[in-house]
């Protein structure tokens, strides 16, 4: 019997159970959710079992409060979990009195739902506060924000202006930091143009301006003066070496070189130009060339090739020449040409009086015995560079045929700068002085004064023979292509009243064959440009003087010591030379090449280009 009661007790409470198992949900507006597993007698539970209106956290009770984290009967309970004082106030609405969604025993399962907030205090303890109405927040609507007080400005007049001079002068330092190096790269690019820009007056330098640039340069650029003192590391394997008269070598084959492209001889130059070399020119018009002029040579860069034991020389030639095709009228071109030179290591220069010929390099056989670069006489390659320059390669930069601008006026540059001086100056003055006990700079700087007026009177008149005994060959033939081209255009440039102001002595070199000795003449006189039909003046000005400073080269034979005469004389007998006696003495019919006898003007270079 005790058996069958103890039975059907377990199996009354196992239906009780099961018939009070039920979930409650609540989801706030904030999309939260609250889950309490409960059973309830009474108003509420969530979570705890109870008989009476609320229960206490974790046990069963007829208490009307609930501890912090239980779960709670109490009709404020939401049966939430929490962890500390961390959360905040919860909404959670309720159906009357009981827990949303569960079964009770209680009254008010359908009536209207209210919002119960669900916090806690300072101290910990959960509480519950029901809303006025639903959706509504038990809590105060913030205060607004009083108004901030705004005074009058006060800022003074003078604080004003200091701030707009801080401001302003802060911009244009910033301005002045931004500024500068585009300042620097716009002269750096002015100086590159201006070193290929023409200028109407004396230069021995390149100035030809090409509208039409054929193939653009790839080697790097340097100053001619650097090339200079770069070439003249050669003395060491080549005591004969010669800046001066490689230029003339220079200046000569490219004379040879397009006159004999115009006949279709090309072939015959074959020791001195490449194969890559002929053929760029023999691609130009197979027309007759004549009146050659090279208007001006300059040096752009030189290197030593220690693996291929090979000098590099790279030189811009600017010149004149005119095509005389059959059956049409004489076309002269101006044009603007790089040329790339090779020497083996070894190689010895020539002599100057051989500077001008042509042979095979090696045997000095005729031209005609040589083909395809090999001396059909001694049976040698000689278009290598081991005997002597030769050119590996030509560029053709510009070729128009109009003329450059003669006209308009260009605003002098470089007069202001100071004067550079060679460092060894000094000691080079003193090894002149023992090599000819004669040389002083008073009779250097009167020979200048009258190479000077002797110039200026030649080129005025357009009569260029009459500069032929103070210039060398090279000098003389590069300035008459300006006078040419003057005179194809109708102009003349008038240098009136020029006079030298100062001279200044700047730099001595010597080589095996020539002394040279650069001085910086400081000049004024008026400088202006007139057509001939109508004496019109297109460029300079009239009524203005001109400052200027130029850097001339002056060059005498290492052997011609003695005094330095300020006036011609002929070499062979002395007599005293006339501007009518242009290339031969007069009296005994003696051929006057002025540098083989006494200080002539080699090279002529701006101040704004001349770097020592």
């Amino acid at each position: 019997m005790t058996r069958r009661k103890t039975l059907l007790g377990s199996a009354l409470l196992s239906l009780l159970l099961l018939w009070s198992n039920d979930d409650a949900f609540a989801r706030p507006g904030g999309g939260s959710s609250f889950k309490g597993g409960s059973r309830s007698s009474g108003s509420s539970s969530s979570g705890s079992r109870s008989s009476g209106s609320s229960s206490s956290s974790g046990s069963r009770s007829s208490s009307s409060s609930s501890g912090s984290g239980s779960r709670s009967s109490s009709s404020g309970s939401s049966g939430s979990r929490s962890s500390g004082s961390s959360w905040g106030s919860r909404p959670v609405t309720l159906g009357g009195t009981s827990g949303g969604g569960s079964r009770s025993s209680g009254g008010g399962g359908g009536s209207s739902r209210n919002t119960v907030w669900a916090f806690r205090d300072q101290g910990g303890v959960l509480r519950a506060k029901q809303a006025p109405s639903p959706g509504v927040s038990i809590y105060a609507a913030p205060l607004p924000h009083a108004p901030i007080p705004i005074g009058p400005d006060t800022t003074s007049t003078a604080e004003r202006v200091a701030g707009f001079v801080f401001g302003a002068g802060f911009f244009a330092m910033g301005a002045g930091v931004l500024a500068a190096p585009m300042f620097l790269i716009g002269l750096l690019l002015h100086r590159q143009r201006k070193r290929h820009q023409l200028d109407v007056g004396w230069s021995s330098a390149g100035h030809f301006v090409a509208t039409r640039v054929m193939n653009a340069p790839t080697e790097p650029e340097e100053s001619p003066a650097e090339v200079r003192r770069k070439m003249e590391l050669l003395r060491g394997q080549d005591p004969d070496f010669s800046v001066i008269l490689l230029e003339d070598f220079i200046t000569a084959l490219y004379v040879e070189a397009h006159t004999a492209r115009g006949s279709n001889a090309l072939e015959k130059y074959s020791p001195y130009l490449r194969p890559a070399a002929r053929s760029t020119l023999g691609a130009l018009p197979r027309v007759p060339v004549t009146t050659v002029i090279v208007g001006a040579l300059r040096l752009v860069h030189f290197a030593i090739d220690r693996r291929t034991q090979l000098s590099r020389l790279v030189v811009e030639l600017e010149s004149n020449y005119t095509e005389d095709p059959q059956g049409a009228p004489p076309t002269s071109y101006y044009a603007l040409e790089r040329w790339i030179l090779v020497r083996a290591f070894g190689a010895r220069s020539r002599s100057p009086d051989r500077v001008r010929s042509f042979a095979c390099p090696n045997c000095g056989a005729p031209l005609e015995r040589t083909t395809h670069g090999r001396c059909t006489y001694c049976s040698q390659a000689v278009d290598s560079g081991q005997f002597d320059w030769v050119v590996e390669r030509i560029d053709l930069l510009a070729r128009e045929s109009r003329g450059p601008m003669l006209t308009g006026t260009t605003e002098e540059e470089g007069t202001e700068l100071p004067t550079i001086f060679d460092p060894g100056l000094s000691a080079a003055r003193m090894e002149m002085a023992r090599r000819d006990a004669s040389f002083t700079e008073s009779t250097l700087f009167g020979r200048v004064q009258w190479i000077f007026a002797s110039m200026q009177h030649a080129w005025t008149s357009l009569e260029w023979n009459r500069a032929r005994p103070c210039l060398t060959d090279r000098l003389w033939r590069a300035q008459s292509y300006w006078i040419e081209a003057y005179r194809q255009q109708g102009l003349r440039n008038v240098t009136e009243n020029a006079r030298i102001l100062r001279i200044e002595l700047v730099r001595i070199a010597a080589d095996r064959w020539y002394e040279a000795a650069t001085v910086r003449v400081h000049a004024t006189g008026l400088d202006y440009t007139i057509r001939l039909g109508d004496n019109a003046v297109v460029g300079g000005r009239r009524d203005k003087e001109r400052a200027y400073t130029e850097y001339w080269t002056l060059v005498r034979s290492a052997t011609q010591h003695g005094p330095t005469r300020a006036a011609p004389a002929c070499p062979q007998c002395g007599a005293t030379l006339t501007m009518e006696m242009a290339e031969r003495c007069g009296y005994c019919g003696t051929l006057v090449e002025a540098s083989t006898f006494d200080w002539v003007l080699s090279r002529i270079e701006q101040d704004e280009a001349y770097t020592g």
